[in-house]
């Protein structure tokens, strides 16, 4: 055959370029090395076009293009721009299969750059002599997005704007290749990486530059451009948001608002500045608070609804549905974990709601927005508790949007009645947790209006107002409670009408504690009602409700006739029917119910109650026992001691330590049993074992164990009770008060009586114990005003001086003025009874010279100090005059006008035949060589006797010393009848009492006065009782 021509040749090589197989790169060489071979061919008559058409088609390797390129170039021949867009669709095509596979092995791995290959084939193609068109430079565009880099889109925004000079702006056209080069910017901006900062700058000059222009800002009117122009200012406020450059974007918007550009408020652009702005908050560096969102959204909302918006724009969402859900859980969320900024959440909520109340001349969208606004403004203000205002808001936001709210969810069932019931139920809750002094009468008023008005309300609203008044605890709040009940009866809730279980619950707990004489009925009317209706959530507590209501009930008695202990047993036993978990806390309201009103039988139905705790796998703890000992403790018998003992012994063998207030009653009942030192004992046994177990006993318990040897009498029965008190202080660290060193010095004052010759020391370092502490600010800051506690202190004070003054030492007066002195250290008043005991010190001094003038100076202080001086007084003053050792009649003459002025106040304080006794026997040895000056002397003293029974009143006299003064006046005047007769005409012996077992009148008991011991009437004994 004859050998093919050039175009057959070329016929086929165009063939195969068009085919896109992947080897006709490889096919049309091997034809072209046969074409040439042949002879007769050149490469000039080879058409070069399909050869770079099948490196195109077929997606070979960039290179093959550009070697092919080079040859043709190299061989002289012609290029066509043809070949020049193949080679540059070769680079794009290879660029993306490079990104391909990098995307496809994952890895940081960048695909390979082919962007300078591209840009310095635009150049070749330029020095060749060929004008790169829009369509070549776009691929050099591609190559460089390809990239990714932000070199590589900064040399892409380079080559746009070359084009915008060669040939304009072709708007519409290259919006794909703008986007694609904002994307990459914008996608280098999110990863905040190398090169985020020069994405931003390039992002600023391809909005500013490629797409509006540099005279964007400079004009005010588009004219048929304003669509266009809109549409890509709207573009450019979204990639500026995207890119972070939040305040460039809303420039670029706000130019737009001004010159009318309507197109720029798309969905789109609003989405990606509120975005921005949350991104803003919640980024690093930012503040947190999403309310600069909310001052944006309310300039969107200026700007979008806006009568110049086209009804559609107006009529869809501000922004996309999952921002303005984040933005308004972002305000939610701020406001829960930042309280200083809560009030302008609020606010701002709002403001942005009541834009929505304008909805119907402003677009269905600002609707939807207003009422997600006024929605999450009640779902915060039900969140708070405990604030008036808040309440008050919520109601405020209720009245409101309730239009606006009801309008946005008109046609949407069950879950918009439910929405609507929740908003209610918020106005009612907050009343009712607001802590106003009328929280419960607000939230029920509320409650009331809603329905008044026809409004949904839940259930909630209803538990509500109960709770509030069951809070309260007022004495009304059981009626209103019953009130609320009845009127969720007449108009129940919905979707819901019955009573929730907890609603009945806080019902019961008010009725339970309001103690009425109905509530023990009414709370089992209730525990019926909630097992009817909520069977399986009644639990223990609420039988517990019913169970205290009994052990309040007036009547309530264990095993009492009316039949109330046995109620409690039936809803115990109902309990127990239903497999309701018997609890401690069950088994603890059945043993307070059987204790209500203790009796022997009641305690005996309380251990039978323990009994049955073990049955039901239950260990009774010590308040179980501790209820039985308290109620035993009330029952005042003579083994009262015995059985609180007995109970506290089966608490210890049950393996539960008892509670400190259980020992306390046994110790307190062992110390009132008797004054044996058994008893004593067995109070030392249960403080010790307080100690022991780490009860911890008060000062209380301690007295009371202390009192307890005190009343003993036994030898050691003091130092036991000295002992106790220092161990008060030394194992408890309780300082041990009034009350214990009282009783202490009592113990000594007992003591002593028996012959104790240590017992006034004793008993003196007690009563400077009992200074020390009275002078604490302990004791100062609790310190009773109260008259007779100050008195009943100075009874110790009181036993420590007469146990002195009965004292044979010497310096026995110097002990008793140093105790005297430590009483006004205390701030404690000097009693008439004071005075006496510390008189009578210097009285019982017959041994020291300056007794009688010491007596004289106390009797002096006692007067100049307001004292009131009695019988007593005088009697100790004038026998201090008499026992004196070396008296004088200046002594005589001072106690003759002390024994005067007795007589002169005779009607308080009559003398006592010991008193004239006294006197004689001092007449006697200071005049006992002068016989007529005795008889004067004698004279005078009945004279003044006889004065006092004529003018004072005095109808008898104590006459227990009548026969040593008889025998004194009979020596005075030798003859004893004589004596008689004196007696007689002064009107003594018609008037003295001899009666040794009782006295008439004004006369006293009194001791002996001869140095010996004393009987109460001087030294006043101990405290009257254990105080506490």
């Amino acid at each position: 055959f004859d050998a093919p021509d050039r175009h057959a040749y070329n016929a086929v090589f165009a063939a195969w370029a068009e085919s896109g197989a992947f080897n006709a790169t490889q096919k049309i060489e091997d034809l072209y090395n046969a074409m040439t071979a042949a002879g007769g061919l050149r490469p000039e008559d080879m058409n070069w076009e399909h050869a770079m058409r099948a490196c195109r088609t077929s997606k070979a390797d960039p290179s093959k293009a550009k070697a092919v390129l080079e040859f043709v170039q190299g061989s002289g021949i012609a290029t066509t721009a043809r070949m020049w867009e193949d080679l540059l669709a070769c680079y794009v095509a290879a660029a993306e299969k490079g990104k391909a596979k990098a995307g496809a092995e994952g890895g940081d791995a960048a695909p390979a750059a082919y962007g300078d290959d591209a840009e310095m084939a635009l150049g070749t193609m330029v020095a060749a002599g060929f004008q790169p068109s829009r369509k070549e430079v776009n691929s050099a565009i591609r190559c460089r997005v390809v990239e990714g880099t932000a070199h590589s889109l900064g040399r892409a925004i380079s080559l746009l704007l070359e084009i915008h000079n060669a040939y304009g702006r072709d708007g519409v056209a290259e919006r794909p290749i703008v986007r694609d080069v904002a994307d990459g910017l914008v996608g280098i901006v999110a990863r905040d990486g190398d090169g985020a900062a020069e994405a931003q700058g390039h992002l600023v000059e391809l909005t500013g530059k490629c797409i509006l222009g540099e005279d964007f800002t400079e004009r005010t009117s588009f004219g048929d451009d304003a669509k266009e122009r809109g549409e890509d200012a709207g573009f450019c406020v979204r990639c500026l948001a995207d890119g972070n450059l939040l305040q460039d974007a809303k420039a670029v918007l706000t130019h737009c608002v001004a010159a009318g550009l309507t197109a720029a408020r798309s969905v789109g652009a609003c989405t990606a500045l509120l975005e921005a702005e949350l991104r803003a908050a919640t980024g690093a560096g930012g503040s947190g608070s999403p309310l600069p969102a909310a001052e944006l959204v309310l300039q969107l909302i200026e700007a979008v609804y806006h009568p110049g918006v086209d009804e559609e724009r107006r009529g869809r969402g501000l922004a996309g549905r999952g921002t303005v859900d984040k933005f308004f859980q972002g305000m939610r969320d701020f406001h829960a974990t930042n309280t200083g900024e809560a009030a302008k959440v609020e606010d701002a909520l709002f403001a942005i709601a009541s834009q929505g109340l304008d909805h119907a001349a402003r677009g269905a969208g600002l609707r939807a927005l207003g009422a997600q606004a006024a929605d999450s403004l009640l779902r915060l203000l039900q969140g708070q508790s405990g604030s008036v205002a808040a309440a008050r808001k919520a109601e405020e936001a209720q009245g409101k949007f309730a239009e606006l709210l009801l309008t946005q969810r008109r046609g949407g069932g069950d879950r918009a009645y439910n929405a609507a019931a929740r908003n209610n139920e918020t106005i009612v809750q907050n009343w009712a947790s607001s802590g106003a002094d009328d929280a419960p009468e607000q939230a029920e008023r509320a409650l009331r209006e809603q329905l008044q008005r026809g409004e949904p309300v839940g259930e909630r609203a209803y538990s509500a107002v109960i709770k509030a008044w069951e809070k309260s605890e007022r004495p009304e709040a059981p009626h209103q409670v019953r009130v609320i009940l009845d009127l969720m009866r007449e108009r129940p809730p919905q979707p819901n009408p019955d009573p929730h279980m907890a609603t009945l619950g806080s019902a019961m707990r008010c009725w339970a504690r309001s103690g009425r004489p109905d509530a023990a009925e009414y709370v089992e009317a209730l525990l019926h009602e909630a097992l009817r209706l909520h069977a399986t959530d009644v639990n223990e507590i609420n039988f517990t409700y019913a169970l205290n209501a009994w052990a309040k009930h007036p009547h309530a008695r264990g095993g009492a006739p009316d039949g109330r202990w046995q109620r409690a047993l039936a809803i115990f036993n109902l309990m127990q029917s239903r497999g309701v978990e018997i609890t401690q806390i069950s088994m603890d309201a059945l043993m307070r119910c059987c204790l209500a009103v203790p009796s022997t039988a009641a305690i005996e139905e309380g251990v039978k109650i323990i009994d049955a705790m073990r049955q039901h796998g239950l260990a009774p703890e010590a308040s179980t026992f501790g209820a039985l000992i308290r109620a035993q403790a009330l029952i005042r018998g003579p083994d009262t001691a015995e059985r609180i003992e007995v109970l506290l012994q089966k608490c210890v063998e049950s393996g539960v330590t008892p509670d400190a207030v259980s020992v306390h009653h046994c110790v307190k009942a062992w110390s009132q049993k008797g004054s044996s030192a058994a008893v004593a004992e067995k109070c030392e046994f249960w403080v010790n074992y307080m100690l022991q177990h780490a009860l911890a006993p008060n000062a209380t318990t301690w007295n009371c164990a202390i009192n307890a040897f005190a009343n003993a009498q036994t030898p050691a029965s003091a130092s036991k009770c000295e002992e106790l008190a220092l161990r008060m202080h030394g194992e408890s660290g309780i300082p041990a008060n009034e009350v214990t060193w009282s009783t202490v010095v009592k113990a000594w004052d007992k003591a002593h009586r028996q012959g104790d010759a240590a017992a006034p020391l004793r008993a003196e370092a007690c009563l400077e114990h009992l200074t020390r502490y009275l002078k604490s600010a302990e004791y100062q800051s609790t310190a009773s005003g109260d008259p007779k506690v100050r008195e009943r202190l100075l009874v110790p004070y009181n036993m420590g001086i007469r146990m002195w003054a009965h004292a044979p030492a010497p310096d026995a007066p110097d002990h008793a003025h140093k105790i005297v002195a430590w009483m006004q250290e205390a701030m404690l008043p000097l009693s008439t009874r004071i005075w006496n005991s510390l008189i009578l010190t210097w009285a019982q001094r017959e041994g020291r010279a300056d007794a009688a003038e010491k007596a004289a100076e106390a009797f002096r202080q006692m007067k100049a100090s307001g004292g009131a001086p009695d019988s007593q007084t005088y009697d100790n003053v004038i026998r201090a005059f008499a026992r004196a050792p070396n008296v004088e009649a200046t002594s005589l003459g001072e106690a003759v006008e002390i024994f005067r002025e007795l007589c002169a106040g005779a009607r308080a304080h009559p003398p006592t035949c010991h008193v004239i006794a006294e006197m004689f026997k001092l007449v006697n040895r200071v005049l006992r060589r002068d016989g007529e000056r005795r008889r004067t002397f004698a004279g005078h003293i009945l004279e003044a006797v006889q004065n006092s029974i004529r003018d004072g009143g005095v109808a008898s006299i104590d006459g227990r010393g009548w026969d040593p003064m008889l025998r004194n006046l009979a020596r005075i005047v030798s003859s004893e009848a004589e004596a008689e007769d004196m007696l007689a005409n002064a009107g003594i012996t018609a008037i003295a009492c001899r009666d040794r077992d009782s006295v008439g009148g004004n006369g006293r008991k009194r001791g002996s006065m001869d140095g010996g011991h004393y009987g109460p009437s001087n030294g006043g004994g101990g405290p009257k009782r254990q105080h506490q």
